[in-house]
């Protein structure tokens, strides 16, 4: 197995549900994961693949890309902020429910993947 691990930071701030995703050659996607609430992600893919570049891809986040390592390989990566697109006031956006509880919501448009959790506190 060969892995990518990275610790994702937004200044001082972990930066958790980010996605990264592996690439080969022609584009196609060989495997994905999303940082957790620390800010760590780990993308793992047997020898028999043939990995060409990883992307961290999240909403209000400049891209990164970096190709992918010959070697198992741990990045801290610092993200850049980006403003996006600018949406007119009343405009609707689709995004793809991936998980629902009564404390947590994973939606998803196109590659970014978004997490909403419920703040318990008093």
């Amino acid at each position: 197995m060969r892995c990518v691990s990275v610790n994702l930071r937004f200044g001082k701030e972990a930066a958790a549900g980010l996605s990264v995703l592996v690439y080969d050659k022609t584009g196609r996607m060989l495997a994905g994961a999303s940082s957790d609430p620390t800010g760590q992600a780990q993308v793992c893919l047997a020898r028999t693949q043939y990995p060409h570049h990883f992307t961290i891809t999240g909403m209000g986040f400049r891209q990164v890309d970096q190709p992918w390592p010959l070697t198992s390989t741990a990045y801290n990566v610092q993200l850049a902020a980006t403003l996006g697109p600018a949406y007119h006031a009343g405009t609707r956006l689709s995004f793809r429910v991936l998980q629902q509880s009564a404390t947590k919501l994973v939606l998803q448009q196109q590659a970014d993947t978004i997490t909403l959790a419920a703040d318990l506190r008093p």
